[in-house]
């Protein structure tokens, strides 16, 4: 059924029965995770919803420490999300893990250093990532 080229009322306009669940999980999911770029966040966001992968998306909201004066990038919340994009592998491709790290816009000079401190070329033993990720987040 073609469109008609003039809408005169609410009720020319077919909307689909999920969207308004799908926003408010998209609301919800935007709200917890808190991205650096929405945009970016988004894209990722929907595309895996779309392909039926794990979302981008933090457990709650996070709450920055009264010391921290600057935002570090990487948290415990988004660490955790990142296992479980990448969990069903023991190992990941770096441009798998790339693309979800900056799904999660997280910055991408401490994903290098995380991948030179743990000398990786391409493929990435993820439990071996991860146990650097987490004493980057101890600060050792």
């Amino acid at each position: 059924m073609p469109l008609p080229d003039t809408i005169y009322c609410a009720q020319q306009i077919n909307i689909p029965p999920q969207l308004p669940d799908i926003l408010k999980n998209f609301t919800k999911a935007a709200i917890r995770t808190q991205p650096k770029d929405l945009l970016l966040w988004s894209a990722a966001y929907f595309s895996a919803l779309s392909k039926g992968e794990c979302l981008p998306v933090k457990d709650r909201l996070e709450m920055n420490v009264a010391t921290q004066k600057t935002d570090t990038g990487l948290t415990p919340g988004l660490l955790k999300t990142l296992h479980k994009q990448l969990s069903p592998g023991l190992t990941c491709s770096k441009e798998e893990l790339q693309k979800k790290w900056k799904g999660l816009c997280l910055p991408m000079d401490q994903l290098e250093a995380l991948l030179s401190l743990g000398s990786f070329i391409s493929d990435i033993d993820c439990m071996e990532f991860f146990a650097l990720g987490c004493s980057a987040l101890g600060g050792v």
